[in-house]
């Protein structure tokens, strides 16, 4: 994946002209997100290195398939206790010790991870970030519980259709840029797909990212509901990189009977 640099976001959500080491910064530009654990570098760099340090396609077809994850703990102990009983198919974007922060709601956002915390607090400011983020943020005392969540996530990444019925489906039909967003234009064909709705990004029967619709807006008028036949512009938060072409399924829990 190649791009040129269109701006630099820090953790504050304001751009900057360069990052230090350890910095978190969001890079404007990627025709689609790299792979985590990729080598961003300048064009020279990549020139003068050896063919074997670039990534399979194995591997990054690999990865997308896995549930990621930032993950904090009240110690290290915690942390590593954890950490050791995760499955392969959870990767684990970052881990530290402490509280979570506005920083882990941001790194989170640009690498489209949940935030689990164990034995930690989260603040009701931080809360509400990650929900006007569309960042899923979890904490828990008992570590099977914890567990069994990720469990449960991980067969949904492996299978998103698990205990869900859809209730709406769109087709992205067009593609327009505001600024540094991004907006989908979609045609409803089957149910009805509403703002704020979860929905699902597939491309070839195969999930490319799941996120919220932002906003909506159909011939320049905010609507909160699109029906069958109707066309309408939807930005998704966390941004996803769709295509024209790709679908949208909007779906709601099966309710189990009792």
């Amino acid at each position: 994946v190649s791009a040129n640099v269109r701006g630099l976001i820090d953790e504050r959500g304001k751009p900057v002209k360069e990052a230090e080491p350890g910095k978190p910064i969001e890079v404007l530009g990627f025709s689609q997100v790299p792979p985590i654990g990729a080598r961003v570098t300048r064009i020279e760099e990549l020139l003068e290195a050896p063919l074997t340090s670039q990534p399979k396609p194995e591997k990054m077809k690999a990865e997308e398939k896995k549930l990621k994850l930032i993950l904090k703990a009240d110690s290290t102990g915690s942390l590593e206790a954890v950490k050791g009983s995760l499955s392969d198919k959870v990767l684990v974007v970052h881990s530290g010790v402490g509280e979570i922060t506005e920083s882990d709601v941001f790194l989170a956002k640009t690498t489209q991870a949940e935030i689990i915390g164990y034995q930690v607090k989260v603040s009701p400011s931080i809360q509400k970030s990650g929900d006007d983020e569309g960042v899923i943020i979890k904490t828990y005392n008992i570590i099977y519980e914890l567990l069994d969540y990720l469990e449960e996530r991980v067969l949904k990444i492996l299978e998103p259709s698990l205990d869900e019925e859809a209730i709406g489906k769109a087709k992205v039909i067009a593609q327009f840029e505001r600024g540094e967003e991004k907006i989908a234009g979609c045609q409803v064909l089957e149910g009805k797909i509403r703002k704020r709705a979860k929905i699902r990004l597939q491309r070839d029967d195969k999930l490319i990212g799941e996120a919220k619709i932002a906003s909506m807006k159909h011939q320049k008028e905010k609507i909160r509901e699109a029906k069958r036949g109707i066309e309408f512009g939807a930005i998704f938060s966390p941004p996803l990189d769709f295509k024209v072409g790709d679908m949208i399924i909007s779906s709601k829990p099966i309710t189990k009977a009792k």
